[in-house]
């Protein structure tokens, strides 16, 4: 941290430090499950009907093993606050594709279990009276809402002091020319 570090940016700096924490370990762990049950992950996949089976097998199982490694590397990202913009970016992109596959699946009024973060699917999770696992509901939707909101927040401001992007983004700040207005031509 700097010596010039004003009250106000320490003060941004451990908020943006609290969002990448929160927002980074969610994804992270959020791979984690469906990294540790491949299966029921790509189940999970087929039951959103957005892709056809017989003919997108390859792709539910590229699915499969890429979005958890997506998740899991944008989650590391953003909790080391490494390319913290980029990152963020990223979970903002996964949050909206995450977000309009849900509405279709509302939309279709189909009986589909989340798979988001397998049987901890706090808030939305919960069982029905048989003990079945609760399907896809709005709160779903708005949960991933609530998750973009903070992405949105470092994708404008970056990670902060806190960030090890830091020192590399303030040298290429200091050493960066200055914006100059043009040179006014002789007539």
């Amino acid at each position: 941290m700097s010596e010039h570090a004003s009250p106000l940016r320490v003060i941004g700096s451990i908020l943006l430090l609290v969002l990448r924490l929160a927002l980074g370990g969610m994804f992270v762990f959020a791979a984690w499950v469906k990294l540790s049950s491949p299966q029921e992950f790509a189940f999970s996949i087929k039951a959103f009907e957005i892709i056809g089976v017989e003919s997108g097998e390859h792709v539910i199982k590229l699915l499969t093993f890429a979005l958890p490694w997506a998740e899991m590397i944008c989650g590391v990202l953003l909790i080391l606050g490494l390319f913290t913009r980029s990152a963020a970016g990223l979970v903002s992109v996964q949050l909206l594709l995450f977000i309009a596959a849900i509405g279709s699946v509302l939309y279709r009024k189909l009986d589909v279990e989340c798979g988001c973060f397998g049987e901890y699917d706090w808030p939305c999770g919960g069982k029905d009276a048989e003990g079945k696992p609760l399907v896809i509901g709005m709160c779903h939707i708005w949960r991933d809402v609530v998750m973009l909101a903070p992405a949105l927040v470092l994708m404008l401001f970056g990670g902060g002091i806190f960030a090890l992007d830091w020192p590399r983004l303030r040298s290429e700040r200091a050493n960066a020319p200055l914006a100059r207005a043009p040179e006014p031509e002789d007539d």
